[in-house]
């Protein structure tokens, strides 16, 4: 618990030194919009999924922009400790003046007191270097209560004068609750979590000092790092409160072991009782009396992790975490890896810290409910992602909601999935057998490192707009190239679940027949399903795109023969066998089905083709860490339902218990190999949409291959102007196709709208087709291209095509349209004549640039440039359009128009085919 509360200090710290650079450093704000407008991105949320070559320019140029941040940072953490240390020095120092002010008790009754204080002393083995020195007070000294304080050597224990001469019950029951605090050896570290408050709101405070100056106050990033600054430091306070309380009622237990008295203990705390308010009780550092006389009575000091301190602790942790990331962002420009290994962190500190509070919870009240502390996790983990973290205004979690409300309920659900098994390995835990409590906090932190994560990349890309199996792959399959330790750390945490079942089951163990049985079952019926069906679905010519759908859906087969395998031992445990040991257990053997499953594919797999040096050696590793990592993923779904929905059973699995589970896993495994699930799993669309990303970029010269004759002599059938548009797919791999570019043309401008124009036909023909670039494909991240064929039945004249265009850039060249969005409630237009380039064929071209003024002097520039070309009876348009913060560099224009020339000669090559 010190070490949340002074993580959350630190996070205090960075925010304020974030303030200050967002605020005392105004002047770099233009040099860091400059740079993010020339990646064609706006922080806080840059798009850096571009290639390579893109991030390393991105990152060149933030370095010096952004480093000096980081330095700021680290300082603002530094001197939140130093101020914290600082504090907790100088009040002891004072308290020791203090005391020495007031003056020490003297005569036969402080005599005794201080002889049984050396008794009780070395009673509780705080004797020798270790015996704190003793305090008695003279009677009418300002200090009524006892305590302990940090002395310059060792600790100090307070003891009023009337406590002194209360009797040897009272004397003994408060000195074992203050040798309770030494013998804990945190006495400065409760003066520091004491102090630490003071520090959370002297940051806090300063960093609101920039309102006096409107021009700071103003400055980006500003009001959000004032609000999170206000929330972490109520945080703190209410952290630091609970902290100290619950060290109380741990030292509450001292007072009132044998052969101590716990009625005189009570008696003592009653005497002493005072009412508080709702504040004050959430702020106090001591719990009221009725509190502490409760604790007493059931022996549940200490014990408590039910909703509260859950939900506080998974929000701090994930909260506390995200600005050391962001000074890792700064410290490298903005081109770093992906968050992802920041919430596998928040994940593991998660289990770190709740295990062993709800392993002493579960031990003292094996009837206390499973359901607050999951729910303190899954809401304080989800309102951790969601709220604005310090060094960012925005946070990822905040723009997934605002995209989709259905993320809010998605992430509450898969956080709630993994503290069921969080809480379901502490269950039956006994907190004192250390190596026990350590090997499910060790398995605990793999399975929380490893779901917590993929649960947030679900919902981020779930909320971007990607639909399955994209965002699956991206979140399952290749999940370990965005986190290098997450295959090791799945490892690890199979291993720690191994040893929980083994130091958890019971003595003598019995036979595990009838359980192995039905585990080779398992394995041996999933191995087959997936080498038979692979034989019978494999392409005939060999296609490699064709069959690496049947690779993904051997690796799914591996996944479920272990679901199976834990769904049935979850559902048929027998009684008697604590729930620790139960989950441990399950999914110890469900691992080891996925792996034996995996290995035995690969194997025959290996033993078909032969064994490749080059490839083998990493095909083996995604045959053993993909499903192993599915297999963790899909238990945070189903191990709370089975835990949840079923009843132990007073006898193993019966005889037909293993040909029910192998009829099953056959089932399921032919279900999944020939494509019932490939919404999930994946099929042969989305593997030839990969290959195609992976094949080279085309050239970046056109030539334009002559029509067919029928686009010459004749109007095309609605069928071959459909053939035409979509052959510019050809020439843009990796694009996605985007029906609402085709959704209707511009309404005119008032200008043009005034000019009198010839009519112009109507087409007797016309297909359109968008196409939009994804982050794979380059250049750029973020355009748009139209293609659209009109074919007639009279052949147009080229320049009764191109006059109505002319005529209109010659008397709207610039022009203005109401925009409620834009900060001075305009679009501003530029028209102008470009050159088409070389076509062979009639031809005009044009640009439209469209200028939308915002906030802090930036601007939205969003460029199109259309290309029109009459080609016989037919006229082919291609337009180009780039959004883009800021003037948008030559570089990425000149690439965008490489690209519409090879879709135009594309397209004409295809006219009439």
């Amino acid at each position: 618990m010190y070490g949340l509360l002074f993580l959350l200090l630190g996070a205090i710290g960075l925010n304020a030194g974030w303030i200050a650079s967002m605020s005392y450093a105004i002047g770099a704000h233009t040099r860091f919009d400059a740079c993010m407008a020339d990646a064609g991105t706006l922080w806080p949320a840059p798009d850096l999924a571009g290639t390579e070559a893109t991030r390393r320019e991105l990152g060149a140029c933030l370095r010096p922009i952004t480093q000096p941040w980081a330095l700021i940072m680290l300082a603002g953490a530094l001197t939140a400790f130093a101020l914290t240390a600082l504090l907790a020095v100088a009040g002891a120092a004072r308290m020791r003046r203090l005391l020495r002010a007031a003056g020490r008790a003297s005569g036969p009754a402080a005599d005794a007191a201080t002889a049984r204080f050396a008794d009780l002393c070395w009673e509780q083995g705080a004797s020798g270097t270790r015996r704190p020195q003793i305090h008695i007070l003279r009677p009418g000294a300002r200090f009524t209560q006892p305590f302990t304080t940090a002395g310059a050597g060792r600790p100090v224990v307070v003891i009023p004068a009337a406590v002194a001469c209360a009797g040897p019950d009272v004397l003994d029951a408060v000195v074992r609750h203050e040798l309770a605090h030494v013998r804990s050896r945190d006495v400065w570290l409760a003066a520091g979590a004491w102090w630490s408050g003071w520090t959370g709101v002297l940051l806090p405070a300063v960093c609101a000092a920039p309102l006096l100056d409107p021009r700071r106050a103003t400055a980006p990033g500003y009001g959000a790092g004032l609000l999170v600054a206000a929330v972490l430091g109520g945080l703190l306070l209410a952290l630091r409160a609970h902290m100290l309380r619950l060290r109380e009622l741990v030292a509450d237990q001292a007072a009132a072991v044998p052969p101590a008295q716990p009625g005189a203990f009570a008696q003592l705390l009653r005497a002493g009782q005072r009412p508080a308010g709702r504040l004050r009780s959430l702020l106090a550092v001591h719990p009221d009396t009725a509190t502490r006389i409760r604790a007493l009575s059931t022996g549940t000091a200490g014990t408590d992790g039910g909703f509260l301190p859950s939900a506080v602790t998974a929000l701090v942790s994930i909260i506390a975490v995200q600005p050391v990331y962001q000074v890792f962002l700064h410290w490298v420009g903005w081109a770093g890896p992906s968050s992802r290994p920041l919430f596998a962190v928040a994940g593991g500190l998660v289990a770190v810290l709740l295990i062993p509070v709800w392993a002493r919870r579960y031990a003292a009240d094996p009837r206390a409910p499973w359901w607050p502390p999951v729910l303190g996790v899954a809401l304080g983990g989800a309102a951790g992602f969601f709220l604005p973290g310090p060094g960012l205004p925005v946070s990822p979690g905040g723009r997934a909601l605002s995209m989709n409300w259905i993320t809010g309920p998605l992430l509450v659900l898969a956080l709630g999935g993994t503290a069921v098994l969080l809480v379901a390995l502490a269950y039956g835990v006994q907190p004192d057998r250390r190596g026990q409590l350590l090997a499910a906090t060790v398995a605990g932190m793999g399975v929380a490192a490893v779901t917590m994560p993929a649960a947030v990349q679900v919902v981020i890309e779930w909320s971007s707009g990607m639909l399955p199996p994209t965002f699956l792959r991206l979140a399952m399959f290749y999940g370990a190239a965005l986190w290098d330790a997450e295959p090791a750390v799945a490892f690890v945490a199979v291993a720690a679940l191994a040893v929980v079942a083994a130091r958890s089951a019971p003595h003598p163990r019995p036979a595990p027949r009838p359980v192995f049985s039905l585990l080779v079952a398992v394995v041996v019926t999933a191995a087959a399903a997936g080498v038979l069906i692979t034989l019978v679905r494999q392409s005939p010519d060999g296609d490699p795109v064709a069959d690496l759908p049947l690779l993904w859906h051997r690796w799914w087969v591996s996944a479920l023969a272990g679901v199976v395998a834990l769904t049935v031992l979850l559902t048929r445990a027998p009684a008697g066998r604590t729930t620790t040991l139960r989950l441990a257990g399950a999914m110890t053997a469900a691992a080891a089905v996925t792996l034996a499953a995996a290995v035995a594919q690969f194997a025959a797999r290996t033993v078909a083709t032969g064994w490749d040096d080059d490839y083998q050696p990493w095909l083996l590793g995604q045959y053993v860490t993909v499903p192993l990592r599915l297999l963790l993923l899909m238990s945070a779904v189903v191990a709370p339902v089975a835990l949840l929905a079923a009843r132990p059973v007073r006898r193993r699995p019966g005889r037909w218990s293993t040909p029910l589970a192998a009829a099953v896993t056959g089932l399921v495994c032919a279900a999944v190999m020939f494509g019932a699930g490939e919404i999930l799993t994946g099929g042969v669309a989305d593997a030839r949409s990969l290959a195609a990303k992976a094949q080279p970029a085309p050239s970046t010269t056109a030539s334009t291959a002559p029509p067919t004759p029928t686009a010459l002599s004749g109007v095309l059938t609605p069928a071959q102007a459909r053939h035409a548009v979509d052959a510019a797919g050809a020439v843009l791999p990796g694009w996605t196709t985007n029906p609402s570019l085709t959704g209707g043309g511009d309404d005119k401008s008032a200008c043009a709208a005034a000019l009198v124009t010839p009519p112009t036909a109507e087409p007797d023909v016309e297909a359109a087709r968008g196409f939009s670039a994804t982050p794979e494909s380059q250049p750029p991240t973020g355009a748009h291209i139209v293609v659209t064929v009109e074919s007639y039945r009279q052949t147009p004249r080229p320049e009764a095509v191109f006059a109505p265009l002319r005529q209109e850039i010659d008397a709207c060249g610039s022009y203005t349209e109401p925009n409620p969005e834009s900060s001075d409630g305009r679009s501003h237009m530029r028209l102008s004549v470009r050159e088409p380039g070389s076509t062979g064929y009639p031809a005009f071209a044009y640009g439209l640039v469209r200028t939308d003024k915002g906030a802090r002097g930036l601007s939205a520039v969003t460029t199109v440039h259309a290309v029109i070309v009459v080609v016989g009876h037919q006229v082919v348009s291609v337009g180009t359009i780039l959004p883009f913060i800021g003037e948008p560099p030559e570089r990425r224009l000149a690439a965008l128009d490489a690209t519409a020339a090879r879709v135009l000669a594309e397209v004409i090559h295809n006219l009439g085919g």
